[in-house]
Protein backbone atom coordinates (compact mmCIF):
# COMPACT_ATOMS: atom_id res chain seq x y z
CA UNK A 1 0.00 0.00 0.00
CA UNK A 2 1.38 3.42 -0.91
CA UNK A 3 1.40 6.50 1.43
CA UNK A 4 1.51 10.10 0.79
CA UNK A 5 3.69 13.10 1.79
CA UNK A 6 2.75 16.84 2.14
CA UNK A 7 5.39 19.30 1.06
CA UNK A 8 4.22 22.71 1.78
CA UNK A 9 5.67 25.93 2.12
CA UNK A 10 6.86 25.19 -1.46
CA UNK A 11 8.75 28.73 -3.13
CA UNK A 12 6.62 29.69 -6.18
CA UNK A 13 9.26 28.75 -8.30
CA UNK A 14 9.56 25.11 -7.24
CA UNK A 15 8.32 23.25 -10.23
CA UNK A 16 8.03 18.79 -10.54
CA UNK A 17 11.38 18.86 -11.68
CA UNK A 18 12.85 21.08 -8.85
CA UNK A 19 10.98 18.34 -6.52
CA UNK A 20 12.24 15.22 -8.59
CA UNK A 21 16.31 16.53 -8.29
CA UNK A 22 16.13 17.52 -4.49
CA UNK A 23 14.60 13.84 -4.04
CA UNK A 24 17.05 12.00 -5.86
CA UNK A 25 19.90 14.11 -3.90
CA UNK A 26 18.11 13.28 -0.88
CA UNK A 27 18.42 9.53 -2.32
CA UNK A 28 14.63 9.24 -1.41
CA UNK A 29 12.58 6.82 -3.48
CA UNK A 30 9.29 7.86 -4.77
CA UNK A 31 6.58 6.42 -6.97
CA UNK A 32 4.96 9.58 -7.91
CA UNK A 33 4.75 13.60 -6.99
CA UNK A 34 1.47 15.91 -7.30
CA UNK A 35 2.59 19.17 -7.77
CA UNK A 36 0.02 21.94 -6.70
CA UNK A 37 0.71 25.80 -6.23
CA UNK A 38 3.04 26.00 -3.73
CA UNK A 39 2.78 22.40 -2.26
CA UNK A 40 3.01 19.02 -3.43
CA UNK A 41 1.86 15.27 -2.39
CA UNK A 42 4.90 12.77 -2.97
CA UNK A 43 3.61 9.25 -3.14
CA UNK A 44 6.25 6.66 -1.36
CA UNK A 45 6.26 2.68 -0.73
CA UNK A 46 5.30 2.74 2.98
CA UNK A 47 4.92 4.52 6.59
CA UNK A 48 8.78 4.00 6.53
CA UNK A 49 9.30 5.85 3.68
CA UNK A 50 7.19 8.71 4.64
CA UNK A 51 8.73 8.78 8.03
CA UNK A 52 12.61 8.99 5.57
CA UNK A 53 10.96 12.13 3.92
CA UNK A 54 9.86 13.73 6.97
CA UNK A 55 13.07 13.57 8.59
CA UNK A 56 15.07 14.61 5.59
CA UNK A 57 12.67 17.07 4.31
CA UNK A 58 10.94 19.06 7.35
CA UNK A 59 12.71 22.48 8.02
CA UNK A 60 14.96 22.03 4.26
CA UNK A 61 15.45 25.23 2.67
CA UNK A 62 14.50 25.20 -0.75
CA UNK A 63 14.97 28.05 -3.49
CA UNK A 64 14.85 30.23 -0.07
CA UNK A 65 12.05 28.93 1.78
CA UNK A 66 11.95 26.44 4.53
CA UNK A 67 9.37 23.57 3.43
CA UNK A 68 7.01 21.86 5.63
CA UNK A 69 6.97 17.87 5.42
CA UNK A 70 3.93 15.57 6.94
CA UNK A 71 2.78 13.05 6.54
CA UNK A 72 -0.82 13.14 4.94
CA UNK A 73 -3.83 12.56 6.16
CA UNK A 74 -6.48 13.12 3.57
CA UNK A 75 -8.77 16.12 3.61
CA UNK A 76 -11.37 13.94 5.94
CA UNK A 77 -9.06 14.26 8.28
CA UNK A 78 -8.52 18.07 8.25
CA UNK A 79 -11.89 19.16 9.51
CA UNK A 80 -10.92 22.38 12.01
CA UNK A 81 -12.29 25.73 12.30
CA UNK A 82 -8.76 27.09 12.02
CA UNK A 83 -7.03 28.31 8.56
CA UNK A 84 -3.36 29.41 8.09
CA UNK A 85 -2.70 32.09 5.10
CA UNK A 86 1.00 31.78 4.31
CA UNK A 87 3.73 32.96 1.49
CA UNK A 88 2.70 36.47 2.20
CA UNK A 89 5.10 39.02 1.28
CA UNK A 90 6.52 40.78 3.90
CA UNK A 91 4.72 44.19 2.91
CA UNK A 92 0.93 42.75 3.39
CA UNK A 93 -0.15 44.11 6.77
CA UNK A 94 -2.37 42.00 9.35
CA UNK A 95 -4.93 44.25 8.49
CA UNK A 96 -5.18 43.93 4.58
CA UNK A 97 -5.63 39.94 5.47
CA UNK A 98 -8.42 40.91 7.80
CA UNK A 99 -10.30 43.12 5.22
CA UNK A 100 -10.07 40.20 2.56
CA UNK A 101 -10.74 37.71 4.59
CA UNK A 102 -14.14 39.95 6.06
CA UNK A 103 -14.49 40.60 2.26
CA UNK A 104 -14.83 37.16 1.31
CA UNK A 105 -15.70 35.12 4.39
CA UNK A 106 -18.58 34.65 7.03
CA UNK A 107 -17.93 35.51 10.53
CA UNK A 108 -13.91 35.17 11.37
CA UNK A 109 -13.80 35.35 15.20
CA UNK A 110 -9.90 35.91 15.61
CA UNK A 111 -6.86 36.70 13.63
CA UNK A 112 -3.25 35.92 14.79
CA UNK A 113 -0.61 37.20 12.78
CA UNK A 114 3.08 35.67 12.92
CA UNK A 115 5.10 38.12 10.86
CA UNK A 116 8.44 36.47 11.33
CA UNK A 117 6.80 33.48 9.22
CA UNK A 118 4.48 35.55 7.03
CA UNK A 119 1.89 33.54 8.29
CA UNK A 120 -1.78 34.76 9.46
CA UNK A 121 -3.99 32.40 11.32
CA UNK A 122 -7.87 33.23 11.01
CA UNK A 123 -10.56 31.50 13.20
CA UNK A 124 -13.79 30.80 12.26
CA UNK A 125 -17.18 29.19 14.50
CA UNK A 126 -17.35 26.36 12.93
CA UNK A 127 -14.96 24.13 10.19
CA UNK A 128 -17.77 24.61 7.36
CA UNK A 129 -16.98 28.21 7.79
CA UNK A 130 -12.76 27.70 7.60
CA UNK A 131 -13.58 25.41 4.72
CA UNK A 132 -15.35 28.26 2.61
CA UNK A 133 -12.63 31.06 3.22
CA UNK A 134 -10.23 28.70 2.19
CA UNK A 135 -12.21 28.00 -1.37
CA UNK A 136 -12.56 31.70 -1.88
CA UNK A 137 -8.76 32.73 -0.65
CA UNK A 138 -7.03 29.91 -2.28
CA UNK A 139 -4.39 30.79 -4.84
CA UNK A 140 -4.95 34.38 -3.93
CA UNK A 141 -2.48 36.96 -5.17
CA UNK A 142 -1.23 40.34 -3.46
CA UNK A 143 0.08 42.44 -5.48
Amino acid sequence: MTEKVFLGNLAGDVNEGTLRKLLEQQGIIYNNISMKRNFAFVTVKDKVSVDEVVKKLNGYTLEGSVMQAEPSNGRRSRKTNKIQIQNLPPHIKKEEVEELVNVTSRNPKKFEHDASEGIVYVTFNSPGEAEECVEHLNDHRFE
